[in-house]
Order: C-alpha cells, then structure tokens, then sequence
C-alpha cells in the first residue's frame, strides 16, 4: 500500500500491485470525467452512494472539496480494499463516512464473491458459486424509484446515444446519461443511479 495522489492535493491509500490502477493513477488526468460529473452533481447538501468503492480513491478525492456537505456511503466487501479505505480515513477527519463491509445485491444474507486480485474493479458476484463467501445487503425501499444510467462518454454512443439528462432543476442538468435497461453491460464501468423523478428525456425540461 502506498499514497497516491486523486486529484489536486487529496490523496488516498492504494495497492500498486494493481496492474490496471497503476495505469490510471499515473495518468494526470486521473478520472477527469468522472470528477466533472460528481463536481456538478456534489455542489449542494446531499448523500452520495458507493457501491463497489474499491480503494475509495474517487471519494476521497471528492471529500477534500465538499466533504463538510455530502453523507458518503461506501461498500465494499473485499477485506484488502476496506483496509486500503481505513488507512486513508484519517486524512480526511471532516469526512462524514459510512462504509459497510458487505456487498450489495437484491437480497439480505450471504453472496458469493469473485476477487480479482491483479484488477480489483473486475471483482463482482458470482452467480456460480467460485467466490468467497461476504455478507450482503440491499438498498432500502426507497431503491425501487432508482433508475441506472449509463454516464461515461466511452459507454454511451456505441448503445446508440444519450436519451436523457437530469431535470432542469437538478444539479448536472445537461449531462447526457442512457438507462441501461434492455441494453448490455460492460464486465466494469461506472453506472449511476438516478431517481425517476429527476431523469428528463433528452430536449424537455
């Protein structure tokens, strides 16, 4: 484990044993794309969720500017990344931080977990069974108005363009986003969840 810079001045605990994480922390513009977004959509009060938060590197990076305003939720069930989280902690005491080791899935219990030690964002649940054993929780009711989106530039025009952005009263109002439903998935990427409400199609308010 080793400090690595995010973004900025803000920094974060990661293993460098990590082929894929060598690769985008050595690039400059780490996560550009990723922290213009979460920028436009973090610049009032709110809660931001975590699901897979890997080394926690994007939240850290986004707690050294708002961290007094968001509730960061964090998940992640891989024993050697929630470590990774912990050692990072301290830099940021004003952090409003809830990490949950366990992973999330459409179901309370236990869930089989595939760990990917050379790329751990390719870690995922497994349907086969070849995993380790984690504990896994669901989002609340309130989960069932969530609408995912793909939000990447890279992810969007091959599934044929965005159809929607956020409604004009919400922050990021403009950004293109596509719901994933009835469309593929890519093994990792970034998905955002958006409540239904604050989706409108792409040309209408």
């Amino acid at each position: 484990m080793q400090l690595v810079r995010s973004r900025d001045d803000h920094f974060g605990s990661a293993d460098m044993n990590d082929g894929f994480l060598r690769l985008i922390v050595i690039d400059q513009g780490f996560e550009k794309e990723f922290f213009e977004l979460a920028d436009r959509l973090t610049d009032r009060v709110g809660i931001f969720f975590d699901i897979g938060a890997n080394h926690g590197l994007l939240r850290f990076g986004l707690a050294g500017r708002h961290s007094g305003m968001i509730d960061f939720h964090l998940s992640e069930p891989n024993p050697k990344l929630v470590r990774s989280i912990e050692l990072t902690r301290p830099l940021y005491p004003g952090m409003r931080l809830t990490l949950s080791t366990a992973a999330v899935s459409d179901h309370e219990g236990m869930v089989s977990f595939d760990i990917n030690e050379s790329h751990n964002g390719a870690s995922h649940i497994s349907s086969n069974g070849t995993g380790v054993e984690v504990p896994s929780i669901r989002l609340t009711a309130t989960s069932k108005r969530l609408t995912g989106c793909f939000c990447r530039a890279g992810d969007i025009p091959p599934r044929g363009g965005a159809t929607h952005t956020f409604a004009l009263v919400v922050p990021g109002h403009g950004a293109p986003l596509l719901p994933i439903a009835g469309r593929s998935i890519p093994a990792t990427t970034d998905l955002l969840a958006v409540p239904k409400e604050n989706l409108a199609a792409v040309g209408h308010r």
